[in-house]
């Protein structure tokens, strides 16, 4: 009795599925290391600058909020501060970036 063409296809596509898993549980196939393009990196030592542009925002809006509620909700939406105006970005934890000169390939990772 041959079987229906669904349900071939069915069949080779679950056979395709088992083999990619065994080759998973081998570990022949590997995940691909994302590398930087250009080697540019912070000037510091610091992680991240979450924590410095939230600080930046609250600012942002606690000006805002200021300035609304000074000259109400109709004021120009033009004169309201933007985050340039209210932060530094020089004084954040990052202070701007460098090239690396000969970077190692665990600089490279992102």
């Amino acid at each position: 009795m041959e079987l229906p063409c669904w349900l071939q296809v069915v069949i080779s596509i679950w056979e395709i599925i088992r083999k990619l898993c065994l080759l998973k549980k081998t570990k022949e196939i590997q995940m691909s290391r994302s590398l930087k393009r250009t080697p540019i990196t912070g000037m510091t030592d610091a992680d991240s600058e979450k924590n410095d542009r939230r600080l930046a925002n609250r600012k942002l809006r606690r000006c805002t909020r200021q300035i609304l509620s000074l000259f109400g909700v109709d004021c120009d939406t033009t004169s309201l501060p933007t985050i340039r105006q209210v932060s530094d970005v020089g004084l954040f934890g990052k202070g701007g970036k460098q090239w690396l000169e000969d970077p190692d390939i665990k600089d490279l990772m992102k």
